[in-house]
């Protein structure tokens, strides 16, 4: 029977081996006995016992082999440190480099411009992995974003609207607009390596629009519309919103041109009593749960089998959310999206 190698065990499995080879020895047991049993050969049974007499009967360890960690490598663990802390904390175009995300080849820039030497990419994917860094797809953020408005509306804002939501007893609702088309590909699908899979996409685009609005507590109210959104089109969804709902209605809205308008303001001013309008800070959609429905929404549109008419495409986009609207805890599980922790605080409080 071949024995085992102990060069492609772990040491905590070869230290075990020590300490059993030992106590056999202590029970009386010989060492062609020893290596049958514990399957190691007859030498290292020998190499151990010889060890642990030379220590003075204590129990013999392995020397640790091979670089200490951080020994030999081309940066300095503080240079290391401090390139690492600029990829985390800052975009390529804050050190004038041309790039606007962090690749190999920017990354290689960044070192030759601050420590005078350019580093193989190679070496520099060797220092990504031990940084733990993966490529990825990036979140989008407009440029436009206003970072103090964004945290005014987190910290200041939505607790106000909380508050006055619980003093009411109202319900909150974050509501949104989105186009839902026939030729958008959310797909992925198995092929053989180094050929990409063929969707086979309607040669008509076809287009359908829906608002919505959803709340914590898991409600969830639609409507399609063909056109584009308008002031009538929103009262008549605000309309049958208030009519679902015996509580007044709190509904927190981006900042569209219609949302603002006259007529949409004169409307709500005259059922105060039964609903407000409140808006996120403009540009922000990551703060808006409905957009996460939206998401999900369009990714089941475009699984499975494709629609090709607007018919088609109106009668899935329904089916989905008419089945979501009846599974509150799939909605509620939308504000535990980590960009919706701020919202707790306030819910609980």
């Amino acid at each position: 029977m071949e024995r085992m190698n102990l060069k492609k065990v772990s040491s905590e499995i070869r230290a075990y081996l020590r300490t059993r080879i030992i106590y056999f020895k202590k029970s009386g047991y010989e060492v062609k006995e020893i290596g049958k049993l514990l399957n190691v050969a007859d030498d290292y049974v020998y190499q151990v016992l010889k060890k642990y007499r030379k220590n003075g009967n204590s129990l013999p360890t392995e020397k640790v082999r091979g670089r200490k960690v951080g020994e030999g490598r081309r940066l300095p663990q503080a240079t290391s440190d401090e390139i690492k802390t600029s990829i985390e904390e800052h975009t390529p175009d804050y050190f004038k480099l041309p790039y606007s995300l962090w690749s190999r080849e920017a990354i290689q820039e960044l070192i030759k411009q601050k420590y005078g030497f350019e580093m193989p990419l190679t070496t520099i994917t060797d220092y990504l992995k031990r940084w733990g860094m993966t490529c990825q797809r990036p979140a989008k953020r407009a440029t436009k974003q206003n970072a103090a408005a964004v945290k005014e509306f987190q910290e200041v804002t939505f607790p106000k609207i909380v508050k006055k939501a619980k003093k009411e007893n109202g319900i909150i609702f974050f509501g949104d607009e989105t186009g839902i088309c026939n030729q958008e590909n959310y797909q992925r699908g198995f092929s053989p390596a180094g050929v990409a899979p063929v969707v086979k996409l309607p040669v008509k685009k076809e287009k359908i629009n829906m608002i919505s609005a959803i709340s914590r507590q898991g409600h969830c109210e639609f409507m399609c519309y063909r056109e584009t959104m308008s002031q009538q089109l929103l009262i008549e969804f605000l309309g049958r919103l208030i009519k679902s709902y015996d509580r007044k209605i709190f509904l927190i809205l981006d900042n569209l041109k219609v949302h603002h308008g006259k007529i949409v303001e004169k409307w709500v001013a005259e059922r105060k009593n039964q609903i407000e309008l409140f808006f996120f800070p403009s540009y922000s959609p990551q703060l808006n749960p409905d957009e996460y429905l939206n998401n999900i929404l369009k990714k089941n549109i475009h699984s499975g089998d494709l629609p090709h008419t607007e018919k088609q495409l109106e009668n899935k986009t329904k089916n989905f959310m008419n089945c979501i609207s009846h599974q509150p805890e799939k909605i509620s599980n939308l504000f535990l999206h980590e960009k919706l922790f701020f919202m707790e605080s306030s819910f609980v409080a």
